[in-house]
């Protein structure tokens, strides 16, 4: 399957339609992560998801998933839950659940990821194991995120 790559330099409202459009067509977009909320799996600017279209088809808890919302901001989450209001989802540097997320405002599934130039499936061993811990270690999350959220408050203070 061919992947596509697109820069970051545009807004996620301007490349949604693209990533829409070539996923229709069977391809793959490569795009670089931005922000947070999916630490320590994706690496703010670093690392790259691999992409593809969302069909309806049923989503086991766990996939990560490009979605938009409400307000019309996109985002690129794991599935935690499901519920008659719609998918459950929550970033893994994230302690509070996104509900409300209906099929319809998926946009992409996550079939992959690139980091430090070597590309990784979702069906990879390493990578299920860590979702597997990850989904069931809300205690560890929590101190996790508290521990590195003050690192970086700490890491900005210092003069450089």
């Amino acid at each position: 399957m061919k992947k596509e790559r697109f820069e970051n330099r545009y807004s996620m409202k301007a490349i949604v339609p693209i990533i829409e459009e070539y996923t229709s067509r069977s391809k793959e977009v490569i795009f670089t992560a931005k922000g947070n909320s999916m630490r320590p799996l994706l690496r703010n600017g670093k690392d790259q998801l691999i992409l593809r279209g969302y069909n309806g088809e049923e989503l086991p808890m766990g996939t990560v998933v490009l979605y938009q919302r409400a307000d019309m901001s996109f985002s690129a989450h794991r599935i935690v839950g499901k519920n008659d209001k719609g998918f459950v989802m929550m970033g893994d540097f994230q302690t509070i659940r996104e509900e409300g997320i209906m099929p319809s405002s998926i946009k992409a599934v996550v079939v992959g990821f690139i980091k430090n130039g070597r590309e990784f499936s979702v069906q990879n061993k390493r990578y299920l194991c860590y979702v597997r811990f990850w989904m069931k270690s809300k205690v560890i999350r929590k101190s996790y995120i508290f521990t590195v959220s003050k690192f970086i408050a700490i890491k900005r203070r210092l003069p450089k």
